[in-house]
């Protein structure tokens, strides 16, 4: 990849990698992924049946990673002179972390929110 200029590599994470302070959310991670993928969908429905955002619910392959496993790909990655950049969605795409703390969603009534309210105002 860096010798065609592609040295740059966005890692998106959700709750796929162990969080050791929020253990809550890799276990809403695991069960939101297995709910799609179960059900053969890539996308749940809002509240009224309108589009969500994308899930990327394939993360991690819908497992929690181990933290030494991110740190070996970071490594790997270094080693070809490529830098890796964690994405962690945030305001939309944020299925990861409203799992388990709908209170803050925008649309609490959603099967699965995706989007929260950075003013905690709904």
């Amino acid at each position: 990849m860096a010798l065609h200029k592609y040295n740059q590599l966005i890692v998106e994470m959700n709750a796929a990698m162990r969080l050791d302070r929020h253990p809550e959310l890799n276990a809403g991670w695991t069960e939101f992924a297995r709910d799609l993928i179960n059900s053969r969908r890539d996308r749940p429905n809002g509240p009224k049946g309108e589009g969500t955002d994308s899930t990327h619910h394939d993360t991690g392959d819908g497992a929690v990673i181990e933290k030494d496993e991110v740190a070996d790909l970071v490594q790997w990655a270094r080693k070809y002179h490529i830098d890796v950049i964690p994405e962690i969605p945030a305001l939309s795409h944020s299925y990861y972390l409203l799992t388990r703390h709908r209170e803050i969603a925008d649309m609490a009534d959603a099967e699965w929110p995706d989007a929260y309210c950075p003013s905690g105002r709904r």
